[in-house]
């Protein structure tokens, strides 16, 4: 829930054109009717390959099986699966908003984020207590078949002092998860992308799928 720091798109630089469309002219030695067909042939080959970038964007801004992100994740140390299952089993049945809302998550406070969704409060459990199967916030983001649907949930816990804040919090086993200081709110947070893979990490504050 951070918005004092920048977080730019990724964006994926143009490279140097393929050799020979760069310059071509006649002093080459190429007559007009093949200097053309060649151009048309270099400009239909740099469409199609941007036609199949797009396509791989596309096709990976699905959600994947979320029972999967365990085994892609990277990070090293001791992961907390058995942990992070428990999430999952506590929050599911906030797939559906209305339940979540139910339950006391009811107080959107940020709008929506862009890598992160939209931040749904239950305030009755902000405190100073890490309490694994009961997040402070839920993360809903757009779903492609309308409404929204769950991607995350996060712990927070407050920070009195911003110039003299406490350690981090103990959260799950290990060394994996990743807490992190929120300035707009005087909070260490934790995200956990526990119903949408993320690229970078199942713990990281951002999430470059979503837009």
């Amino acid at each position: 829930m951070k918005t004092k720091f920048s977080y730019p798109f990724n964006v994926i630089p143009a490279g140097p054109l393929p050799p020979g469309s760069q310059k071509c002219n006649q002093s080459h030695g190429m007559p007009p009717r093949y200097y053309f067909a060649t151009l048309l042939i270099v400009l239909t080959s740099l469409l199609l390959n941007c036609d199949g970038q797009f396509a791989d964007i596309e096709s990976t801004s699905m959600p994947k099986n979320p029972e999967t992100d365990i085994q892609n994740d990277q990070m090293s140390g001791k992961f907390p699966n058995d942990e992070i299952a428990r999430v999952r089993k506590a929050v599911a049945p906030y797939h559906n908003m209305a339940k979540g809302i139910e339950a006391g998550y009811d107080t959107e406070v940020t709008g929506y984020r862009t890598q992160m969704g939209f931040h749904y409060l239950n305030m009755s459990l902000v405190d100073n207590q890490f309490e694994l199967e009961k997040p402070e916030v839920l993360l809903y983001a757009p779903s492609p078949s309308g409404g929204l649907r769950l991607v995350a949930a996060e712990y927070l816990r407050p920070i009195a002092d911003l110039n003299n804040p406490p350690p981090a919090p103990e959260g799950f086993d290990g060394t994996p998860d990743v807490w992190t200081v929120d300035t707009e709110f005087s909070m260490w947070t934790l995200h956990v992308w526990i119903a949408l893979q993320n690229p970078n990490g199942i713990f990281a504050p951002h999430n470059p799928r979503l837009l």
